[in-house]
């Protein structure tokens, strides 16, 4: 009884909310109540390779990655790409949330826990220059900064660049996304690293992660991981 007598005087001088549903939370909670937490969309089955969601445990890889397997290697997500992940995704990108983004990298950071020995290095995926005057900011970028922090891994900024202005992926189809990035990225340097992660906000497809993946590898590349804050169910990337 004392206890939630604290946990309500907390909340009330704090002035913390929940980022959901703006009920109050304590000084020593997450960022969602526990009700909200509760309806996070947590995937329980993925495949081992592209991270899509696996309507069984007994396979490791989707039918997609043994018949057509793509350039990177690995992905970890923290969620599904849905409610209300949406929700708070579109609030950090079209909306300048930019609060969201250290909560998204530590749910990232959650559910990596010990990144793969192979990574040396962090790849933002790289806006072109058009867009990124229109948004005012990179969200995998920003992603991107506390998570190389924890790590202590260096960011390929200048690595690649986005050479053509693609149309927004989410505008086109699946079968159209894939032929839009294609050739949209062009390796800067020689990369000094053999593992790396790109980290971006949304994965649907996987059509940008397999072309800055491919890019990666064709210019001497061994090992990439993607790291996206929630995955898409192949189901909703039409």
């Amino acid at each position: 009884m004392v206890y939630n007598w604290l946990k309500s005087v907390l909340s009330f001088v704090s002035g913390r909310h929940c980022l959901l549903c703006h009920h109050s939370i304590d000084e020593l909670a997450d960022d969602l109540c526990p009700e909200c937490q509760h309806d996070l969309p947590v995937v329980r089955q993925a495949c081992q390779q592209c991270g899509a969601s696996l309507e069984t445990g007994f396979l490791s890889h989707c039918g997609n990655c043994i018949t057509a397997p793509p350039a990177y290697d690995r992905v970890f997500s923290a969620y599904g790409y849905a409610n209300p992940i949406r929700q708070l995704m579109t609030a950090y990108k079209f909306q300048q949330q930019l609060s969201l983004a250290p909560i998204f990298a530590r749910a990232l950071l959650a559910r990596i826990k010990q990144p793969d020995s192979r990574i040396e290095a962090l790849l933002p995926v790289p806006l072109h220059p058009a867009r990124l005057r229109q948004r005012g900011f990179n969200q995998a970028i920003e992603l991107a900064r506390p998570i190389a922090q924890a790590y202590q891994k260096p960011m390929l900024l200048k690595l690649i660049r986005r050479k053509r202005n693609t149309e927004t992926q989410s505008n086109l189809p699946a079968k159209h996304r894939a032929k839009n990035l294609r050739g949209a990225f062009e390796c800067l340097q020689p990369p000094d690293y053999k593992g790396v992660a790109i980290i971006d906000d949304v994965m649907t497809t996987g059509s940008t992660a397999d072309e800055l993946a491919r890019t990666l590898k064709l210019n001497g590349v061994d090992y990439v991981e993607v790291w996206c804050v929630a995955r898409a169910h192949p189901k909703n990337n039409t």
